[in-house]
């Protein structure tokens, strides 16, 4: 009885070891894809090599930062058309609390930016922001009562929020090899949406 409980302890060592340098083998041969250098390769190439070796998490990121892009810069295009034509502004006090949002942004990116590298906070950071982001789109829509310029200011603070969360994220789950394209890909996406969304906003608009 002890042979055999030996020789069954022996055979699940030897099975728990196996397994264990097939996902290390795995892990290398993965790792030693991403690691190859694939620059001096055709640009369509290094795009499907780029696309097969994103990581799940950049993908992710990717999304959130294209809903929020999409959706900050139709309400920035949108503001001052709103607060001119249904909140009785004149145009150049329209145009003064819309340029706020950029001023504010300007204005609070390095110091959050400085204390989201400190903390690591970025996870924290995106949904603060989101939150924020929320908030500010009921109130716009749904009440006068807070003005136009507080209400850019706040959205110029979610913005230097969200950027000092979600760009440098894109470094810290690429590759370096893939820092390129990754970022590439990120402007490309987030264009898509800033071409589309205020587009389907103002025919909405206009239809109502």
């Amino acid at each position: 009885q002890v042979d055999t409980s030996l020789t069954k302890r022996k055979h699940h060592h030897d099975e728990s070891l196996s397994s264990s340098l097939e996902q290390q083998q795995a892990t290398d041969k993965t790792q030693g894809m991403v690691h190859e250098d694939h620059s001096n390769e055709p640009m369509h190439k290094q795009i499907v090599w780029a696309l097969k070796n994103f990581p799940l998490a950049y993908w992710v990121i990717i999304g959130i930062l294209t809903l929020f892009m999409s959706d900050l810069y139709t309400m920035t295009a949108f503001m001052t058309k709103i607060t001119f034509e249904d909140w009785g502004y004149t145009p150049v006090h329209a145009a003064n609390a819309t340029s706020l949002v950029c001023m504010a942004n300007f204005i609070t990116a390095p110091g959050i930016g400085w204390v989201c590298g400190k903390t690591g906070f970025r996870i924290k950071s995106v949904l603060m922001g989101s939150i924020l982001l929320f908030l500010i789109h009921v109130i716009f829509g749904t009440t006068e009562v807070i003005p136009a310029a507080v209400l850019a200011c706040a959205l110029g603070v979610t913005q230097s929020i969200m950027d000092t969360a979600l760009f440098p994220s894109i470094t810290l789950v690429c590759h370096e090899n893939l820092h390129n394209l990754a970022f590439t890909f990120a402007s490309f996406s987030y264009n898509v949406g800033l071409l589309s969304v205020p587009t389907i906003v103002g025919a909405a608009r206009d239809a109502t």
